[in-house]
């Protein structure tokens, strides 16, 4: 493909007011237009934290709300998911799929991988893997994240914390992380 701009979608679970959505949200307007075609895909929830939803459409980010991409573990919505996130890309024939948060990184990267998309990113924005959790979950989580993994060009960390989980956890090599901070936006604070 050597047609400007680029498409590229950014797949996660929900737009709630929250670090990993504004992140997800900025990248996408702040991409330059004349490269890159940025769009979002998400899960119709919102939280007690709030919605960016009505922000992301303000700022002019193409939004997609796909009903069956569900925070909970739903077994017929998450194969529902799959395949639509998976006709979903396979239309648009994106050059890059960023996913973002767990449910959306994984059910994406299949989809993305499945699809032939060229490039596949994750951005951990913390694992969805605690050690708070029962260790039959926690195992599962950390599996499904090592069965994903091969499929995944590049996994991007906001902390070097998150690599070093990832590592601890066996997710992967050093060299397949790479540490990207969070941008702020500078307006919202005082100028010296």
């Amino acid at each position: 493909m050597t047609n400007k701009p680029y498409p590229v979608l950014h797949p996660i679970t929900r737009l709630i007011i929250g670090g990993a959505q504004e992140n997800t949200m900025l990248t996408c307007d702040l991409l330059d237009k004349t490269d890159w075609q940025a769009e979002i895909i998400s899960g119709p929830q919102t939280g007690s934290e709030g919605s960016l939803i009505e922000e992301v459409r303000r700022r002019g980010v193409s939004l997609t709300i796909e009903p069956a991409l569900v925070r909970e573990i739903n077994p017929i919505k998450d194969v529902l998911a799959l395949l639509r996130l998976w006709r979903f890309i396979k239309k648009k024939r994106y050059v890059i799929v960023h996913t973002h948060s767990s449910k959306a990184g994984l059910l994406g990267r299949w989809a993305a991988w499945l699809a032939g998309t060229p490039i596949i990113i994750h951005t951990v924005h913390g694992w969805g893997h605690t050690d708070r959790q029962h260790p039959l979950v926690r195992q599962f989580y950390i599996g499904l994240e090592k069965l994903t993994l091969p499929m995944t060009d590049r996994m991007v960390a906001v902390s070097p914390r998150d690599i070093e989980k990832g590592l601890r956890d066996g997710i992967g090599r050093p060299e397949n992380y790479v540490v990207i901070r969070s941008g702020i936006e500078l307006d919202h604070f005082g100028h010296p």
